[in-house]
């Protein structure tokens, strides 16, 4: 499945960064965060859905479709157990992939930089692990 990104000033114009909902939605969309999940106990595709509990502090949570296993919309991601806003997260990805330093990006974004640091570790990371996923057979000039 071919995903298309949306160029920084289109995710502005479009309002996808207008609120936690919508950049989360976009997220879900072009599969920066897993958009299904499978509940293992219950055998079947989990549901994402609104979540009031303190637990899920994103407001959202993949629930079993009849509520009795709940996961963080976060989870098996690199957004997992990480302090940041989905929002901050789109920036982030963005300033990295422009090249932008890791003391730039946390006056930016005004985050620390040692957070900066643990999330480019991890978009590095992610980026390995596809690359030997897709079967990369030549190495990164």
């Amino acid at each position: 499945m071919a995903r298309t990104f949306l160029s920084y000033e289109d995710l502005r114009r479009t309002g996808v960064l207008s609120s936690e909902a919508t950049t989360l939605q976009y997220c879900l969309d072009v599969e920066l965060l897993r958009p299904t999940h499978f509940c293992p106990e219950c055998q079947t595709y989990m549901e994402l859905r609104s979540c009031a509990s303190t637990k899920y502090s994103d407001g959202y949570c993949w629930s079993c479709p009849g509520g009795q296993h709940h996961l963080s919309v976060r989870a098996r991601s690199v957004l997992y157990n990480r302090n940041i806003t989905f929002i901050n997260f789109l920036h982030l990805l963005w300033i990295f992939v422009n090249g932008t330093s890791v003391a730039d990006a946390a006056r930016i974004l005004d985050l620390n930089e040692k957070t900066v640091r643990s999330f480019y570790k991890a978009i590095r990371q992610c980026m390995v692990e596809d690359l030997l996923e897709n079967g990369a057979t030549r190495k990164i000039l």
